[in-house]
């Protein structure tokens, strides 16, 4: 049920949502850099990690708009609780395992870390979606940058905490903190005052592919829309094959020290940070939709000055950079999606679409790894710069249709609460 109320700063139900997500963040993330080291240790660890990771990512490609027809079926906070007592029923298992065996092996170790990613995958959306049911419109700016910030700092502490105690704890314990962090969760979340709304749509028995078909007629009807907010995945996009980009770039093209990239890391953070605490007023300012393309456009120069400049310094200045745009593009993204499509339907709309963006990082980390030998780094980091050029251009033809869906929204609700 949404509450009449402006201000966010004392909502019991949004400092109740924070600290879950900072213990379930910080618990999950310590377990999923411990675990990424182990598995890199054992013999043939690397191979396999990268076969968990393409594993991983499939299994989320398929699963996208079926987690998105769960979230819209059922009460978003008992999809919440189910999802932290599944967190810890599971990893508490494996605690016990690892303190029994005094190890875990590592077939263990890949499905803890194959179960972790897609926990998120499921977090995630429902949070979001939880988020938009109980909250006011004007409370989505404030709430999604808060979250933002929450989870570049959960990041921060998790890598931090990891590094100083994965090689001096033995993995039980790291696996029993997780699971606690997420009882925790748990209790916070049921802390929460709600009242499922009262929509057709969520208790109807629907095939769960009926369900997707929804979602994807939703945004059919759409099309400029639907191009809008897929173009608006590609800083993440471009994120996330910097993952696979940057430890080659750094090590082969810039002949720099490993640590470069923890350097990195930590400047992307901190852009995020710098983004979140700053983008409503810019929102505020200059519009959504303005605000979004200038994010973007600040992910193409980040990228482009990697492609063009081969310096160190200059990588770290684009590290900042795509922290700034990633976090400050997903906010825009998060809040217009927020103002334009209706609550019943929000589960499989963002599922459709992060599927879609699933595959094309998919799809692109296989190209890439064909043709490093041909064009190496900064030739891919050039061609997403073009990926990213080409979203710019979406985005801003797409401004009539992206305000007129806001228009829309906001009369129908205007009406429906008189």
């Amino acid at each position: 049920m949404k509450k009449k109320n402006n201000s966010i700063g004392n909502d019991s139900r949004f400092i109740y949502i924070i600290l879950a997500n900072i213990f379930s963040s910080i618990g999950s993330g310590i377990t999923s850099l411990t675990i990424s080291w182990l598995i890199v240790q054992q013999p043939d660890g690397a191979q396999v990690y990268g076969y968990t990771f393409i594993g991983v990512t499939l299994t989320s490609f398929f699963l996208s708009p079926y987690i998105g027809s769960i979230i819209d079926k059922y009460p978003r906070k008992n999809f919440l609780l189910f999802s932290q007592i599944w967190g810890f029923s599971f990893v508490l298992a494996l605690a016990f395992i690892a303190h029994s065996q005094d190890s875990l092996t590592i077939w263990q170790l890949v499905i803890l870390q194959v179960v972790g990613s897609l926990y998120w995958n499921f977090v995630f959306p429902g949070i979001f979606a939880f988020v938009h049911e109980i909250f006011q419109p004007d409370q989505y700016q404030k709430l999604n940058s808060v979250l933002e910030v929450q989870n570049q700092v959960a990041s921060m502490l998790s890598a931090g905490i990891a590094g100083l105690i994965m090689t001096h704890i033995h993995v039980s314990t790291i696996l029993f903190i997780n699971a606690m962090t997420y009882l925790i969760g748990f209790f916070l979340f049921l802390a929460i005052p709600y009242t499922k709304q009262n929509q057709k749509n969520r208790n109807q028995k629907v095939h769960y592919l009926e369900s997707m078909k929804e979602g994807f007629i939703y945004l059919r009807k759409m099309p400029w829309i639907s191009l809008f907010f897929i173009c608006t995945l590609s800083p993440f996009i471009v994120i996330m094959i910097g993952n696979y980009l940057d430890p080659i770039h750094v090590l082969h093209t810039l002949k720099a020290n490993p640590s470069a990239l923890g350097t990195a890391s930590a400047l992307y953070a901190i852009g995020a940070i710098f983004s979140g605490i700053f983008i409503t007023k810019w929102m505020k300012k200059r519009g959504s939709h303005t605000t979004i393309l200038c994010t973007v456009i600040i992910s193409l120069f980040s990228t482009l000055c990697i492609a063009l400049s081969p310096h160190l310094s200059l990588f770290y200045l684009a590290a900042l950079g795509k922290g700034i745009g990633n976090a400050g593009t997903r906010i825009c993204r998060n809040t217009m999606m927020m103002e334009m499509v209706p609550n019943h339907i929000i589960g499989r709309i963002r599922s459709c679409i992060d599927g879609v963006g699933l595959g094309i990082r998919v799809m692109s980390v296989s190209i890439f790894t064909t043709l490093m030998g041909t064009i190496g780094t900064r030739g891919s980091y050039f061609t997403l710069s073009i990926f990213l050029l080409f979203s710019g251009i979406i985005i801003y033809l797409s401004k009539s249709a992206i305000d007129f869906a806001i228009y829309k929204r906001t009369k129908k609700e205007s009406i429906s609460s008189l």
